[in-house]
């Protein structure tokens, strides 16, 4: 997911899976989406001042927009802590955060959100923050409890 794919003030995202579809923003997620963006716009900006801020644009985009790849919107929502040598430029760039990350956190959270039953329904990326969140029927490998907690 990429920073033009959330407008926290329509409060929409944007998933785009070969065929685009547009999810809601929960109001109690829109802040601290948005505290995030901003970090991530300040690191993104930091990046830029090292001469790196670059990210891999797909190959048609990056031919008609060599600049877009150092654009805001085209950054990671959810960026990799260091960055990455691609073995086929050699260009150095941030890449997103590695999804087994995410699936470790899920599974840490998943007991302090009083998520009783398996999680992995919840990982995909641009998924994750609302799936967490929402009692889904759609999603039958997890439930949450809704007795009140003790």
């Amino acid at each position: 997911m990429r920073g033009k794919d959330v407008e926290v003030t329509r409060r929409e995202i944007v998933v785009r899976a070969g065929k685009d579809r547009v999810m809601i923003l929960p109001v109690r997620l829109a802040a601290r989406l948005q505290t995030h963006l901003k970090m991530v716009k300040a690191q993104h900006d930091a990046d830029l001042a090292l001469g790196r801020g670059e990210v891999w644009l797909p190959d048609a985009l990056a031919v008609k927009s060599p600049n877009a790849a150092q654009a805001w919107g085209w950054q990671s929502v959810f960026p990799a802590v260091g960055f990455f040598v691609d073995p086929r430029s050699g260009a150095v760039r941030r890449h997103h955060l590695d999804e087994k990350r995410v699936q470790q956190a899920v599974k840490r959270a998943a007991p302090r959100a009083e998520i009783v039953a398996r999680t992995p329904c919840a990982i995909r990326l641009p998924r994750l923050c609302l799936r967490t969140v929402t009692t889904s029927t759609r999603c039958k490998s997890w439930a949450i409890r809704t007795s009140p907690r003790p």
